[in-house]
């Protein structure tokens, strides 16, 4: 441990070492390098270790408590039964990084980046998780993971899939996650104002008591989806152009100034909308229904439009 210290103080590059049961605490160690070394149950415990590199390094059975690790590196990392909790890991980055059963509750990764994640964050649960501006790229967060409380306004996300998702009581606004595959997501009292979902996937989702205001759809797939709001929760201007909602469900929404033209509206339900000033320009009707207390006025038909419209069913 002593040549360990000695290294440590000397800023050396650390590689090929193993690390077991060791406890690290109230120490500075940023700025290191620990390629292709191993931790194995190892504590780091209220410890400065901005921009270290964990690059090629496997770390299992450890634990991060109240950790420094802004701008640190993970690529080609394995992590597994790691804790994260309470640690800051604010422009983090990690390629090709494997999480399994990773605690990353009250952890802080705003405007991390991260790249090609397997297996996601490598939990099924998350709890006050900071992704405010944060990028992923090519990854997959199938795993029916939930997130509780997360903080995701401006958080970017590219060629991802995240199918069975869980997203509850959280900041989402202004998230960006086109042409992606959310399938079977539940998005349940967030705030999603400005979110962006242009072209993806998210047939069979539910979105239930959230802020959708300007909230883009714009060619997505929204097959069997259900919208179910407070009356004092807006989806107003939002954009649904092109987008298809086949057999989908708005339930209790103010859709006030949102626009539909080009969509497919196929056995799609309106029950207890506010489609005022709505935009329906050459949308597909065939056999949409408008139940209970739904505001059309000043609604925008085109002509064939207009006469299927008119032959909604009560």
């Amino acid at each position: 441990m002593e040549n360990l210290k000695n290294k440590l103080t000397n800023n050396e590059i650390i590689k090929d070492i193993n690390f077991n049961d060791e406890a690290f605490k109230n120490l500075n160690f940023n700025d290191l390098d620990f390629e292709n070394a191993n931790f194995e149950n190892c504590i780091f415990d209220t410890l400065n270790l901005a921009e270290i590199q964990f690059n090629k390094t496997k770390i299992s059975n450890c634990s991060f408590v109240k950790t420094n690790l802004k701008q640190s590196q993970f690529n080609d990392a394995i992590l597994d039964n790691v804790s994260f909790e309470n640690s800051i890991l604010i422009r983090a980055l990690g390629s090709n990084t494997t999480f399994q059963n990773t605690n990353f509750n009250n952890a802080n990764l705003s405007e991390s980046t991260w790249v090609n994640l397997v297996n996601g964050f490598g939990n099924s649960q998350i709890i006050n998780l900071n992704l405010s501006h944060a990028l992923i790229l090519n990854s997959d967060f199938s795993n029916g993971l939930v997130f509780d409380n997360l903080i995701a306004d401006l958080l970017f996300l590219r060629n991802c899939s995240a199918e069975n998702i869980t997203i509850q009581n959280s900041n989402l606004k202004q998230l960006i996650f086109n042409e992606a595959n959310v399938n079977n997501a539940k998005f349940i009292n967030n705030k999603m104002d400005f979110v962006s979902f242009i072209k993806s996937n998210l047939e069979r989702s539910y979105f239930e008591n959230c802020s959708l205001e300007n909230a883009v759809f714009i060619g997505a797939n929204l097959a069997n989806s259900y919208f179910k709001m407070q009356q004092n929760l807006p989806l107003e201007k939002a954009q649904f152009a092109e987008s298809k909602l086949e057999n989908t469900r708005f339930e209790n929404t103010n859709l006030m100034y949102s626009n539909f033209a080009h969509a497919t509206l196929n056995q799609t339900i309106f029950e207890n909308a506010n489609l005022s000033f709505c935009n329906f320009h050459a949308a597909d009707f065939n056999q949409a229904s408008i139940r209970g207390n739904t505001n059309l006025s000043n609604v925008f038909f085109t002509d064939k439009a207009l006469e299927v419209a008119e032959n909604f069913s009560q």
